[in-house]
């Protein structure tokens, strides 16, 4: 990536507000492509199974607002170990849905999946995602 940076920019002795910020603006946008591409996106979901009682054993949420990802980026998805309104840090450990991710849509997410593993489930549980582009 050819950087957008022009490194004799503003004149010395000449600096303006809108140069310097120009530059600044060009910078920021370079770092955050960067920090994306060695990173990726990091974020959390909520995976709703509805209300008690349930009889569906499978939930699925759409994370949107990806711009950058694409058909072959590398998805993750697991269970936060975090306790919701609906299950205590028991119930994660004790009967917690397998969380998988797929069906991509380039330039805007993809979809994260629960499936219980011994019935039906329900409540909310709370999902860590990271995608590579």
């Amino acid at each position: 990536m050819a950087s957008q940076i022009d490194d004799t920019k503003p004149a010395a002795g000449a600096a303006t507000t809108a140069s310097v910020r120009l530059q600044f603006t060009r910078a920021k946008a370079e770092i955050s492509a960067l920090q994306l591409t060695a990173f990726g996106y990091v974020g959390q979901a909520v995976i709703d199974f509805g209300a008690k009682p349930s009889t569906t054993n499978s939930a699925q949420v759409a994370v949107t607002g990806l711009p950058l990802i694409v058909a072959t980026s590398t998805l993750e998805a697991s269970l936060r170990m975090e306790a919701t309104g609906d299950h205590p840090l028991d119930d994660l450990m004790a009967d917690a849905p397998e969380i998988f991710a797929g069906s991509i849509t380039p330039g805007t997410g993809f979809v994260i999946y629960g499936k219980m593993k011994h019935g039906a489930g329900y409540g909310q549980y709370k999902i860590n995602f990271t995608v590579r582009v």
